[in-house]
């Protein structure tokens, strides 16, 4: 993240819809289950107002596995990794120009890769009836702690390497807006290429690209055979980090 933020403000990644086949042996509680998926990642702090913002996503990747540690109970023990990309723009929280916004003025933008590990237990309502077999669906609800690392990146020159030069009245410029010559400024829109890797500038002394943080989830299971099943998965993930 390109700064450093109020401590109030949380720093959520929101993942949703991941579509993903999960291998097992039977349709039997099994010991051991493999899934992986894509779905969108959005991202929820001071540079974006809304929760989930379908003009503020980027496309996530999900794999996990997980295996049964109380099988009466219906709980498993889940190791995943979880990799994708967030976007923002003081300019645009909600993913569309707005000269209304609380920091228009700040003009601050990013877009953050993440590469996450997670542990967590799951526990799936299928086991209350107590059955032998998998219910054709099955939902469940999963928390735990996991580490992350992060680079974050700013689209601050435009194709030929200069600066973005951000005026009182809204636009982008080619020339500094107290320049002799200013006068001959031409308005200029970003090219949404994020080629400064901030994280380098390390524009705070104690900038650290790891992360510790706590996700929690919940999603529904359909059973398709003895051995794949379709899920449907969300994911809200708590980042202790003020980056």
């Amino acid at each position: 993240y390109c700064m450093k933020k109020s401590s109030y403000i949380l720093n959520i990644v929101l993942l949703l819809s991941f579509m993903t086949v999960s291998f097992t042996a039977k349709a039997q509680w099994n010991k051991w289950h493999f899934g992986g998926g894509v779905g969108s990642m959005t991202y929820y702090g001071d540079l974006s107002d809304k929760f989930v913002n379908a003009n503020l996503q980027e496309l996530g990747y999900h794999a996990y596995v997980e295996r049964i540690i109380a099988s009466k109970a219906g709980i498993y023990l889940r190791l995943e990794s979880v990799n994708g990309h967030l976007i923002g723009s003081d300019r645009a929280p909600k993913g569309w120009i707005n000269g209304t916004s609380e920091n228009f003025d700040r003009s601050l933008n990013f877009r953050t890769s993440i590469h996450d590990v997670n542990t967590s237990m799951v526990f799936y309502f299928g086991s209350i009836k107590k059955k032998e077999r998998i219910p054709f669906l099955n939902a469940y609800v999963r928390a735990g702690i996991g580490v992350g690392y992060f680079d974050v990146f700013g689209d601050l020159k435009d194709a030929n390497g200069n600066n973005y030069n951000y005026w009182s009245d809204g636009t982008i410029r080619s020339l500094n807006e107290s320049s002799a010559n200013a006068q001959n400024a031409e308005i200029v829109t970003r090219d949404k290429n994020f080629e400064t890797n901030l994280s380098e500038l390390e524009i705070e002394k104690s900038y650290n690209r790891f992360k510790w943080q706590i996700p929690v989830g919940l999603g529904l299971k359909m059973r398709l055979g003895d051995a794949v099943s379709l899920v449907l998965d969300a994911q809200y993930t708590y980042n202790m980090t003020d980056y």
